[in-house]
């Protein structure tokens, strides 16, 4: 284990952002430090002005581990007021002191010891890389139970900007990058202004510095929908049909950023939200934008999928997912 003696250089720096995660938060301040790894690194938590405990825990890992924990405690919740210009991972990332930078949520955990020492040797050996990341277990965030694997495939891949387009399956808790390009990430994120994840406008910009590197090996596991979380909130299609106006919306800023150097993948990714507009909301979006397009690569079973939920959604009902992954299933519910 070898951590920061605030005498040597910082080789990764470990940011963890923290709100009311009191139940799950010693898994993830315990997963840091029990890295093995041949160099130093530094651990920093920002906590939203929890109101269970979760401050506290956190200020007795900081008092045990001084050269090593660092706590950036606010008086006031700040989720929703923008005060932070990317995020609070953002907010952490001005006060790294890393080569690289980690990231992972105070309800995730890290499984594998040696994580952090095998996405460094990554990079040391592949200059061109600009982010690397790994599968993670998932488990229930109520129940603890066994849900899936999540991931970017079975095998070790190179991901670029197309890939993540038709595919975005990148855990939090398995990100890492380096500094030196992330710095930039602000001023990209500028230019998409609504994004309902932060997650995945950072991954785009990362592939457009170079590539990711997704290695198959589960070393973090994600909770899903643990109460309080991003995922437990978008239940319900008046939710799912925010999110979904909110991915359009990002996705089209992602195509003008990018000069459209992936416009046929972004529209062929804007085909289900369009979907699930047009069926809740009873509204066209034919003649608009990205949105018109998807709407022309509509195949004859997205068409069955719009007609089948907008029928069930006249009678006043909606399809809703349970489950995660490959294991998930589509339920009908009462939703009026």
């Amino acid at each position: 284990m070898a951590h920061d003696d605030s005498e040597n250089e910082i080789v990764v720096s470990v940011c963890c952002i923290a709100f009311n995660h009191a139940d799950y938060i010693r898994d993830a301040m315990d997963g840091f430090l029990a890295q093995n790894c041949n160099f130093f690194f530094e651990i920093l938590v920002h906590d939203d002005a929890s109101t269970d405990g979760t401050l506290e825990i956190l200020l007795d890992y900081e008092r045990r581990f001084p050269n090593v924990v660092k706590v950036f405690a606010e008086e006031e919740n700040q989720y929703g007021k923008n005060k932070y210009k990317g995020g609070y991972f953002s907010f952490l990332e001005g006060f790294a002191r890393g080569k690289y930078i980690a990231f992972c949520e105070g309800d995730d955990y890290w499984c594998d010891p040696g994580k952090l020492q095998s996405q460094v040797d990554y990079f040391e050996a592949h200059p061109e890389c600009a982010e690397t990341c790994h599968s993670a277990k998932v488990v229930d965030g109520v129940s603890g139970h066994c849900l899936g694997i999540m991931g970017m495939g079975d095998i070790p891949c190179d991901i670029r900007m197309a890939d993540l387009l038709r595919k975005w399956s990148i855990p939090t808790a398995s990100r890492m990058f380096r500094r030196d390009i992330s710095k930039g990430y602000l001023d990209f994120k500028e230019q998409i202004p609504k994004a309902p994840v932060g997650d995945f406008p950072r991954a785009i910009y990362s592939a457009t510095k170079g590539y990711i590197h997704y290695e198959p090996q589960c070393m973090s596991i994600y909770r899903f929908r643990t109460p309080g979380s991003w995922t437990a909130g978008i239940v319900g299609w008046k939710r799912q049909v925010e999110n979904s106006s909110n991915w359009l919306e990002m996705l089209g800023s992602i195509d003008e950023v990018t000069s459209g150097c992936c416009h046929s993948q972004i529209v062929d990714a804007c085909v289900p939200h369009v979907r699930k507009i047009e069926a809740y909301q009873g509204i066209s979006l034919r003649q608009t934008g990205l949105a018109g397009e998807a709407v022309r690569r509509f195949t004859v079973i997205d068409w069955a999928k719009l007609i089948l939920s907008r029928m069930l959604f006249k009678l006043g009902f909606a399809f809703q997912m349970e489950g995660y992954g490959e294991s998930a299933s589509r339920h009908i519910v009462r939703c009026r």
